[in-house]
This record gives structure tokens, C-alpha cells and sequence, in this order.
């Protein structure tokens, strides 16, 4: 019996162990020029549409009447309502302090309207009333207070009642 010899083919497939090392051909994930500047306009594309997204989102009338009337709500109450209030001589009078604000924590302060909102500063804010009147109900958009504990000066939160048409 003589023996045989089988001859090994070399082997061809994904567990080769020849290593392809020809300059002209890439790998697949490789960058070329070409997917650099699709995926760079792709980037683009997308930063484009976010921006524009963004920009329609805080630039329409709502928004910018919305954040102008929470602005003047904040100056209401932190430079007004609540120095008022705390100089006043039944407040002054008071041994408890804290006790006699505590009663307005659950149903508030009387709501402001917002045209008393927009003179009470020495009609420093004419200007935006004139504009936003197109948009809103002076005497129908309301601001309600409701101060919380330790009843400071920015220990408050608000309710506002939009009469508005956007």
C-alpha cells in the first residue's frame, strides 16, 4: 500500500491568512474623497434644517410675546408688588410675618391684568404695548401670585391667563 499524498490547496474565503496588500484597492470603510463630501453635506444639510427649526420655533410673535410677559411679571413682583407689600404698615405691624403670607401660598394674590401690568412702571413699556396689543387682551390676560415659602423676594410662582390670538 503505498501511500498518497493529498495536496493542499491553498485556502480561499474569510479565514484566508493571505493578506491582499495591492495599492489600487480600498477597504469599503476606508474614507475617499467622494464619502467625505457626502457625509460633510449630509452634516450640513441636517445642521441647516435644526437651525431653521430652532429659529422658526423662538422667533414667532407667541414666543416673543409669552417671554415679554413673563419678564414684566418677574419685574412686577420682585420690584413692586412684593417691596409694597413688605413696607406696608399692616405688614410692618405684624409679629408674625410669615404666617400672614402663608394664607395666600393656596389661592394667591388678586390677579393683575395686564394693562395694570404695563402701566404701573411710569409707561416705560408703551412701546410694547402698542405691539402686543395686537396680539392679546389687555384687560383678559391675567397674572396671578402666589408667594411660597421662605416668602422672599423671588419665592413665587405665577399663573398666567393668556387671552390671545396667535
Amino acid at each position: 500500500m503505498t501511500k498518497t499524498k493529498i495536496s493542499k490547496k491553498p485556502r480561499r474565503g474569510k479565514y484566508s491568512s493571505k493578506v491582499h496588500t495591492s495599492k489600487h484597492r480600498t477597504s469599503f470603510y476606508a474614507p475617499t474623497f467622494a464619502k467625505k463630501t457626502i457625509l460633510t453635506i449630509i452634516v450640513l444639510v441636517i445642521i441647516i434644517i435644526a437651525g431653521t427649526v430652532i429659529c422658526i420655533q423662538f422667533l414667532t410673535p407667541e414666543h416673543q410675546v409669552k417671554s415679554k410677559i413673563n419678564s414684566l411679571a418677574i419685574d412686577y413682583y420682585e420690584n413692586y408688588l412684593y417691596q409694597n407689600l413688605i413696607n406696608s404698615d399692616k405688614y410692618q405691624a405684624l409679629s408674625d410675618k410669615s404666617s400672614s403670607m402663608e394664607k395666600y401660598t393656596s389661592y394667591g394674590f388678586n390677579p393683575i391684568t395686564l394693562r395694570n401690568l404695563l402701566l404701573h412702571n411710569n409707561h416705560k413699556n408703551d412701546d410694547f404695548a402698542n405691539s402686543i396689543a395686537k396680539y392679546c387682551d389687555l384687560d383678559a390676560t391675567s397674572i396671578k401670585y402666589y408667594p411660597e415659602s421662605p416668602f422672599d423676594q423671588t419665592s413665587y410662582r405665577t399663573d398666567i391667563k393668556y387671552f390671545c390670538n396667535f
